[in-house]
């Protein structure tokens, strides 16, 4: 004769691995997949990183539906304040506010390109988005027009 003892320890752990298991199956055959979602209006993952030349830049401002002219207004290496008062403390409060902080880039030297957005729509004026790039990554930036009683906002054209 043969026997096989069991634990309830061992009962409960196989019942719980088996339940796991068939809640993982029925999620991958129920959830639509990533191009389904983004079909459905689901918003695609924002990239940061491998920005090394304006076209990169352009390319990083289209996700966002920006489109921007060839050459850029100006693209200079500026050096971050030490500490961050006054002016630059409400630019980074913008730029929390849409998902990036400058605080960890405090007097470093970044580089800072300025391009002109052509397809801004509600504006009179010229549009001018500013992109602060370090090691091939964008850190922070906005659009904003020109005119002192104009507008700053984020990269989706409606935080700040």
């Amino acid at each position: 004769m043969f026997f096989i003892t069991v634990r309830g320890s061992t009962v409960k752990f196989c019942a719980t691995l088996l339940l796991g298991v068939m809640l993982v199956c029925s999620l991958v055959f129920v959830l639509p997949n990533g191009e389904d979602l983004a079909a459905a209006g689901g918003s695609a993952q924002v990239r940061y990183d491998g920005i090394e030349g304006i076209e990169e830049m352009a390319g990083f401002l289209a996700q966002f539906g920006w489109q921007v002219g060839e050459k850029p207004v100006s693209d200079e290496m500026v050096t971050l304040p030490q500490r961050f008062d006054g002016v630059f403390a409400a630019y980074n409060d913008l730029q929390r506010a849409q998902g990036l902080d400058l605080a960890p880039y405090e007097g470093k030297r970044v580089r800072k390109t300025v391009l002109t957005v052509t397809n801004y729509e509600g504006y009179d004026g010229a549009v001018i988005a500013t992109l602060f790039v370090y090691r091939d990554r964008v850190i922070a930036g906005d659009l904003s027009s020109g005119d002192p009683q104009g507008f700053t906002c984020g990269f989706d054209g409606e935080s700040g």
